[in-house]
């Protein structure tokens, strides 16, 4: 389990260019969806109120979803 102190989150990563990355916490969408740049870099950001929380990204190619990441748990404390 990670931990962090709010309330704001930014969830960065590397995935192949050009593919979309949503992320979600708590099955819900959070942030913008992010398209990966030319170096394989991306990142989310939003605001997370105080509790335990679970995180997903998913990378989709069009709209085809093509990986999704092991679910995150998170502590928030503001």
């Amino acid at each position: 389990m990670s931990s962090f102190v709010g309330p704001r989150l930014t969830v960065v990563g590397t995935a192949q260019p050009g593919r979309t990355i949503r992320v979600e916490l708590d099955g819900q969408a959070f942030g913008e969806a992010a398209v990966v740049d030319v170096n394989g870099n991306w990142l989310v950001s939003g605001d997370v109120a105080a509790g335990e929380h679970r995180l997903v990204a998913f990378m989709l190619n069009g709209a085809t979803l093509e990986a999704f990441s092991r679910p995150l748990v998170l502590v928030a404390s503001e």
